[in-house]
């Protein structure tokens, strides 16, 4: 169920930086919570949270956060120096979250196709 799913619940506890839509830069009910791994939910959260704190104006928000070539990719509407920096940080964080579960990993490649997995996953 979408109200159970701890992205959707991130998604609404920031609706000004995940809930906007980034066709119209309107809010509404367009979460980009489905878009990447559960098992980076605390990543994105750590990253949300801080860039919430960032004084930035008010048309500030991410338009795409997802996985590709195994690693996390957030995007916004506007560059700034402090959130570049915070997405950076997240970026790297992926590349050794396994993106299944959350725990330790590493970033390979399995015929062309790269993921962050743990042991377990793998």
């Amino acid at each position: 169920m979408l109200e159970d799913d701890p992205r959707w619940i991130l998604a609404k506890k920031y609706p000004n930086l995940l809930m906007v839509n980034p066709v119209t830069g309107k809010m509404g009910d367009y979460p980009l919570s489905s878009q990447y791994p559960l098992g980076w939910v605390k990543i994105i959260e750590d990253l949300v949270s801080k860039a919430s704190l960032i004084p930035v104006p008010e048309q500030v928000f991410f338009t795409q956060i997802k996985e590709k070539f195994g690693t996390l990719r957030a995007y916004t509407s506007y560059s700034y120096k402090e959130l570049d920096f915070l997405i950076k940080e997240a970026v790297d964080k992926s590349s050794q979250t396994c993106e299944d579960c959350g725990k330790s990993a590493r970033l390979s490649e399995k015929d062309t196709w790269y993921a962050t997995l743990c042991a377990e996953h793998e």
